[in-house]
Parts: structure tokens; sequence; C-alpha cells
């Protein structure tokens, strides 16, 4: 690479700021990350702009979105995987819409199983649920939580022509 740095700068330009557009994800708080990426877009040069524009674009679009990140630590890779997936199988021509597609491969419940977790314990019933969340004595903490579906269980789901 230093080789053809050299041989060209504008490559390397490229190459740092592309580098740098990646530390954002690094920071370890929400206010260091966006003061990272106004820095980043303050130092975005006018000869680096064409390649970057987008980049740009995109963080000032979603700038709230973005930095959610740092509050949940979550994307929504999941959804844009899923997305993808079915964009692919409509184009396979299943003879679905995208939409009820989409829909489908979120909501499966085989694919949602190995990213659904429990937090939190929950007490055997010794008396009527509604009795013991009357007096306390079950702990409302307890909840479910679900990342999405799995993606690799989709695409076996798929391999498999569950969803034609």
């Amino acid at each position: 690479m230093l080789e053809w740095f050299e041989l060209h700068p504008e490559l390397e330009l490229a190459y740092r700021m592309k580098e740098s557009f990646h530390e954002i994800y690094n920071c370890s708080d929400k206010e260091d990350a966006q003061a990272f990426a106004r820095t980043w877009l303050d130092s975005l040069s006018p000869e680096m702009e064409y390649a970057f524009g987008a980049a740009r674009t995109a963080l000032t679009n979603w700038w709230g979105e973005i930095f959610n990140y740092y509050d949940h630590r979550v994307t929504n890779a999941y959804t844009e995987s899923t997305n993808w997936l079915a964009k692919d199988m409509n184009r396979m021509g299943r003879g679905y819409s995208f939409e009820v597609m989409r829909a489908r491969l979120i909501y499966e419940k085989q694919a949602r199983k190995p990213t659904t977790k429990v937090r939190g314990i929950k007490p055997k019933p010794f008396l009527p649920e509604k009795v013991m969340y009357r007096f306390g004595i079950i702990d409302e903490k307890v909840k479910t939580i679900e990342y999405g579906p799995h993606i690799p269980t989709l695409c076996d789901l798929l391999d498999k022509s569950y969803f034609s």
C-alpha cells in the first residue's frame, strides 16, 4: 500500500478518511462519537467529497438513528439482512410481494427462536399467577427480549424451500 500511496497521494488520503470514519464506532460513548463524527465531517476535504459524499449524506440524514447505537448497542443489521433476503426471494419469483415476504421472514418463529432471550428469574408458581402479581411475589422485571430473526436459520429455511 505504501508504494501505491507514493504514486497516488489521493489514494492514501481516501484510505485515511475511510479508516478515520470507522473509528466513530470505537468511541466509548454517544457524546464522544458525535464529537468525533463532527470532526470527521469538518475534515472532509473538497477533493475527497466525491468519494465520501454518500457517507456524509447518510451520516447527517440519519444522525439520531446512527448514534442511538450508543444508547442500546444494537444495530439494524438484522432488519437490513432480512430485507436483503426478501428482495432476493422476490427476484427469484416466489409469487409474493416484497412486503409479504419480508413479514414472513421477520416473524418466522423458527428463525426468531435462537435470538430470543429471557432476562431475569421467574419463580415457579405456587399460587395462581394473578395472585402472585398482585402481592408482588412474581418479579415483574422478568422479560423476553427478541433480537430479530436469526439470519443463518433463515438461510437454512430458504435452502429447504420452506417459504415456497
